[in-house]
């Protein structure tokens, strides 16, 4: 997808990315070479942003569950024996192929806060729990849901995740024009 000032101010771009953009690019320019342009200057915040709007509401969903994945170690490594998390995951991928009624109950049921959790505990869960969100609002909104679970991840996680995030989320893009 060619990405141009137009798109970035009809989505309401950050101002800082439209500042950056037309410094770099003078017309339209293929969507993966911003977003590792992005990431190379490292704008994290702003690759994110952008990819969420340029992928569908099933493959936002997708970006944001693997954001929960890769949260998943974090919650799991402080947390040993709980396995909430991973079921909440489980249920998510689920509710996913078959976006039912009962799926999303189940979603709802399993999401159980520990209340004894640290802060990194909470960001972990927050990712999670922000990718179930996606299974019960318009497709108008998943960009949105999507974009929080993956900044969570990155919070969560660093630079690593962040990168790890950004380059699914272009496999996805790739995949799509296949």
């Amino acid at each position: 997808m060619k990405l141009t000032k137009e798109f970035l101010k009809d989505n309401n771009a950050y101002t800082e990315l439209m500042v950056w953009f037309k410094k770099r690019f003078s017309c339209g320019e293929e969507s993966e070479k911003v977003i590792a342009k992005l990431m190379l200057d490292g704008w994290f915040r702003q690759a994110n942003w952008l990819l969420t709007r340029i992928l569908d509401a099933k493959q936002n969903a997708e970006y944001a569950i693997y954001a929960a994945e890769l949260a998943l170690p974090i919650f799991e490594r402080n947390r040993p024996g709980d396995d909430n998390a991973a079921r909440m995951i489980k249920k998510i991928k689920k509710c996913l192929l078959n976006h039912s009624k009962k799926n999303q109950e189940e979603i709802r049921k399993a999401n159980i806060f520990p209340s004894s959790a640290t802060s990194l505990e909470r960001i972990a869960w927050g990712v999670i729990e922000t990718a179930s969100n996606i299974m019960f609002v318009p497709s108008t909104d998943i960009s949105y849901y999507a974009e929080g679970a993956a900044a969570y991840a990155g919070m969560a996680g660093g630079a690593a995740i962040e990168n790890k995030i950004i380059k699914y989320g272009l496999s996805l893009i790739k995949e799509d024009k296949k």
